[in-house]
Parts: C-alpha cells; sequence; structure tokens
C-alpha cells in the first residue's frame, strides 16, 4: 500500500493470478477512488475508473478517463435497444423503413422520431450496421422486378 503499486513485498503472489485490480483512496477526496488494472494476461493493464461512495455504493465519475469507453458502449447498447423499439413501432403502424439514403431512411426516421431519446442518425446508423453484422434484422426486398425496393425487418419476423 504505501509503494502505490499494489504488490506486498517480495511473495511474488502476482505471478499465481491472472489479473489483478488495485483500489486506491484519493488521499485529497476520501469518498472518491481509483480503480486501476494493475494485471491482465488478457486484456491491457493501466486502465483507470473513477469512482465516487455515494450512499453506499461506488458510482462511476462521470467524463473520466475509462469512463468515456463505457459510455460510448452504453451509448451504443442504447442506440441499439430505441433501433428495435422504433422498428418495431413503424411495423405496427404498417410503415416501412429502408437501408439505403432516402427519404425513407432508418437511421434518419429514427432521429427525428419523437422518441429518439438524443440520438442522432449517426447512432441509428452505426446501431442498423451492428445490428445487421448480428443478423437481429435482415433487408428485404419488396415489389415487382421492376419496381422493387428495400425494406429493414427484424430477421426473426417469419417473412421471407
Amino acid at each position: 500500500m504505501a509503494s502505490g503499486n499494489g504488490t506486498s513485498g517480495n511473495t511474488a503472489w502476482n505471478n499465481s493470478v491472472r489479473s489483478r485490480l488495485y483500489l486506491e483512496t484519493n488521499k485529497d477526496d476520501q469518498d472518491q477512488r481509483t480503480l486501476t488494472t494493475k494485471k491482465s494476461n488478457y486484456g491491457p493493464s493501466g486502465g483507470q475508473i473513477v469512482l465516487r461512495y455515494t450512499a453506499g455504493a461506488f458510482i462511476v465519475e462521470p467524463g473520466t478517463g475509462y469512463n468515456s469507453t463505457l459510455d460510448r458502449k452504453a451509448r451504443a447498447s442504447k442506440a441499439d435497444r430505441k433501433f428495435l423499439e422504433l422498428l418495431a413501432w413503424h411495423a405496427d403502424r404498417d410503415l416501412t423503413v429502408c437501408p439505403n439514403r432516402s427519404v425513407r431512411y432508418a437511421p434518419k426516421v429514427f432521429s427525428v422520431h419523437q422518441n429518439a431519446d438524443g440520438l442522432t442518425k449517426g447512432d441509428f446508423a452505426s446501431a442498423m450496421t451492428r445490428l445487421l453484422d448480428l443478423k437481429t434484422i435482415k433487408v428485404r426486398t419488396t415489389g415487382p422486378a421492376s419496381k422493387s425496393s428495400q425494406i429493414i425487418d427484424l430477421a426473426n419476423d417469419g417473412s421471407a
């Protein structure tokens, strides 16, 4: 604890574990802690998350270091959920959206929807790409060959 590196002298126990985290108290603010990855065999070492002890729990401090990665992942997850929610909302009303840039371009339509929750067209475009890659949604061609169009559907909706 005195050195701040999270080891305990010369016992060499560090080599017997695959990863090791170190929780350190901020000397200036007793409610703030820094959780640091000291060792990780399967990932990067040195990552830090700043935490604050509030009402009996440690809460991640907004806008600090490693937290920005967590924020991006949380926003991407929110965009995925909201994309699927808005796709279902449109399908319930027999409204179609498409993967191509047009008036019915799904990210554009969803970003101006009243339930977009502050997500942008870029957020929805990234979500559409992720959901297509995961095969959660699919692109389906409709209409006669002379005037066909592509629309987005849920992959498990039972249609061909």
